[in-house]
């Protein structure tokens, strides 16, 4: 079993903590093998033959000063650094307060839902027309809406959406789900954007190491978007705070806030990390805007889409010209990206849909409301454990390698649920390789909960997230119409199938961006659609008609 060199930050935490409790050596002994960095082995033994003679170890001094002597500066070094380290038992803190926030957030919506309910009764009491039989269904309502409360059930995070379109949140757990509920209980993001964003860094870790039983070998590598209303649903600030907690976990996560030319990329693919997973070439290309990355991929002559689009299935790139020579070997590209819901749909030409660029993304969209009109601190003991859980996943990994790969077998009755899933997928445009995007998140989502196998468990969560991501594909197809005000006919059309409930005059209006295109073709593509009775009006709200 090859040892990788990550395992030493791991072994170093460890080693860290004999130095604040003593006691922690005989626990230590039995439950670790041997430690990877020959220093960290040497200093546990020095420690643990002192204790078995009965030596008493100064808290500053943990060497004696005549043995420093017989070590090398740098040796000495290291052990001071050793010395300064602080570490703490976050993980069973950290579950109480999880679990206190969740029982918290679950009674304030039973107390808000109870006094709600309280106002219409009191409400209907002062109408003559109301009936004594009416207000006491109301009290029912009351006793069944505070009864009912789940604590353990998350909050949503998405109450406008149709059914059909939510987010199954029941598929979150593991330290992705945990870095979610954190991260959603303290800012306004969507939960869904901080869980597939840390899967998406998961995978640019993994990438050239892990895989599942399969000829294919995929690897756990994803294009993911994350796509809602402007400034509504903070998607950058998912970005900056998911990388961040994977740049404090792994100083050498490699990410590039955006590219400029094909040219650029290969540069920054060629240079491998040093002594770090065994220099591989793997990158995390991020956007704040992905229309920036768009309108590069669109110059005339440059081969920044093929390649982009090659290295998601293969890690070689090559093109040569009597001019020019490219060639990119041992790459493993992952992209986390951000967009507004109008600029995904509209900004694509036929050269992106004809190379199937958008089939392999992983289009996840959110909308959230307003929670915090000054977000609070994340305490550093919430932000420590999911950082232990990232380095206890490194070791975990690195336990199951053989020949440099952590090949995860399935269990025989996930395989078969699964085969059944494959063979029903429709045949559509918008289920183009959902079989190869749920491969590559079975690998992740086994090591996010750090399973030996694959096992029906994950295939359920599969096809879930697979049967929500093939209707948020038809729901935010792109549009692609000859002329404006078809366009706008298709937008109206798009935004108010997305909201069951019908949306007013005004709401339409910003979320087609009428004022942009210009409020008479809006009105015109209205009208149109009222005539051919595709959608409605009443109490002041436009519908959908489903037929």
């Amino acid at each position: 079993m090859k040892k990788y060199s990550f395992d030493k930050q791991y072994e170093t935490w460890v080693l860290g903590s004999c130095f604040r409790n003593l006691n922690r050596i005989k626990d230590i002994d039995e439950k670790y093998p041997d430690f990877v960095d020959d220093r960290n082995q040497a200093v546990f033994e020095y420690i643990k033959n002192g204790m078995e003679n009965n030596e008493i170890l100064a808290e500053n001094e943990i060497i004696p000063k005549q043995k420093k002597r017989e070590m090398e500066n740098s040796f000495i070094l290291y052990l001071m650094e050793l010395d300064n380290l602080v570490v703490s038992d976050a993980d069973s803190l950290f579950y109480s307060r999880l679990q206190k926030a969740r029982e918290e957030k679950a009674r304030q919506e039973a107390l808000r839902v109870n006094l709600d309910l309280q106002k219409t009764l009191i409400q209907n009491n002062n109408n003559v027309k109301k009936t004594l039989a009416e207000n006491i269904e109301i009290l029912k309502d009351i006793n069944d809406a505070i009864t009912s409360t789940d604590l353990n059930k998350p909050a949503s995070a998405n109450t406008q959406m149709p059914n059909d379109l939510k987010f199954p949140y029941e598929v979150m757990d593991g330290m992705a789900g945990d870095f979610a509920e954190i991260y959603y209980s303290h800012l306004e993001s969507c939960k869904e954007f901080f869980y597939f964003a840390f899967l998406t860094c998961l995978g640019s870790i993994f990438g050239h190491i892990v895989t599942i039983e399969n000829e294919l070998a995929p690897q756990p590598r994803l294009y993911t978007l994350l796509i809602g209303q402007s400034a509504d649903t903070h998607k950058s600030t998912t970005l900056q705070k998911t990388i961040n907690i994977f740049q404090k976990s792994i100083a050498e996560f490699k990410t590039s806030w955006g590219i400029n030319s094909a040219e650029g990329l290969a540069q920054i693919l060629t240079k491998p990390i040093p002594d770090f997973m065994n220099n591989t070439q793997s990158l995390l290309l991020v956007f704040d805007e992905f229309k920036t990355f768009i309108s590069k991929a669109k110059i005339e002559n440059s081969v920044l889409l093929p390649m982009v689009t090659s290295l998601f299935e293969s890690n070689i790139y090559e093109s040569n010209t009597s001019l020019k020579q490219k060639s990119i070997q041992n790459a493993y590209l992952s992209i986390l990206a951000a967009s507004t819901i109008e600029t995904y749909e509209t900004m694509w030409t036929q050269s992106f849909l004809n190379i199937g660029f958008l089939n392999r993304i992983l289009l996840i969209p959110g909308e959230t409301q307003k929670k915090f009109s000054s977000p609070p601190i994340i305490e550093n003991i919430l932000k420590q454990t999911i950082i232990n859980a990232i380095w206890d996943t490194l070791k975990y990994v690195n336990q199951r390698c053989y020949e440099n790969k952590f090949i995860i077998p399935f269990a025989e009755e996930a395989r078969a649920l699964y085969q059944d899933w494959y063979m029903k997928l429709p045949r559509s445009i918008y289920a183009k390789r959902l079989d190869t995007i749920a491969l590559r998140l079975m690998a992740l989502l086994t090591i996010n909960v750090q399973k030996e196998k694959i096992d029906k468990e994950i295939i359920d969560k599969i096809i879930k997230i697979m049967n929500w991501q093939l209707k948020i594909r038809e729901a935010y197809d792109p549009i692609d119409s000859e002329n404006a005000m078809a366009g706008m006919e298709q937008a109206i059309r798009r935004c108010l199938k997305r909201k069951a409930q019908g949306l007013k005059d005004r709401e339409l209006k910003q979320q087609t961006n009428a004022n942009r295109v210009g409020l008479w073709i809006y009105k015109t593509a209205l009208n149109n659609l009222l005539e051919a009775k595709e959608i409605s009006y009443n109490n002041k709200k436009y519908c959908i008609i489903n037929y």
